[in-house]
């Protein structure tokens, strides 16, 4: 009987140790996440299973153009998106352009091939026109790469610093899709 209790309590310990491991690690280390929809493609694509940084983010906190994980308070979920502007910016979308304060933003990490595509072949921008927005003090704007087809802050406005989980992806599969987005 003694034994059986020993084993059980020892048992008991291991999931105690790994619940504790999981939680620290996850709050304050990595998150896994699986992307859900198109909206970060051709950078991201549907069903990518990676592990987003929350360290970096505490670290070296949020630049302009990294992917970010955002939960989205009503929708209850959380979205993967690209930071696009900065605290105390203005942003707008205007031909197709996005400009920060009233300076057009060269935006490399988009797919030129895939841009000129949807232009030529539905001859509309690959980035919709939007007014002007004043980002406030400790919140950023954040968008999808398929710019088409994102629920971002063109829907819900800025982002709190908050809000925002995560700084960087390593995506680790599909093995095609492998490495740091």
């Amino acid at each position: 009987m003694k034994k059986i209790f020993s084993e059980i309590l020892s048992l008991l310990k291991v999931l105690a140790i790994t619940f504790l491991v999981t939680t620290l690690l996850t709050t304050f280390i990595i998150n896994p996440v699986v992307v859900n929809g198109s909206s970060m493609m051709p950078t991201l694509q549907n069903h990518d299973v990676g592990i987003a940084y929350v360290i970096t983010k505490k670290i070296v906190g949020l630049n302009r153009f990294a992917t970010v994980t955002v939960y989205v308070a009503e929708s209850d979920k959380y979205l993967v998106k690209r930071v696009i502007g900065l605290p105390g910016e203005t942003i707008y979308a205007k031909d197709g352009v996005i400009y920060i304060n009233d300076e057009p933003i060269e935006e490399e990490y988009l797919d030129n091939y895939i841009r000129h595509e949807f232009e030529s072949t539905y001859k509309l921008p690959f980035t919709e026109d939007f007014p002007k927005v004043r980002i406030p003090d400790d919140y950023f704007f954040l968008m999808g790469d398929n710019r088409r087809n994102s629920k971002d802050s063109r829907d819900y406005g800025p982002f709190s610093n908050d809000a925002i989980k995560t700084n960087s992806l390593f995506i680790f599969y599909p093995f095609s899709n492998f490495g740091i987005k």
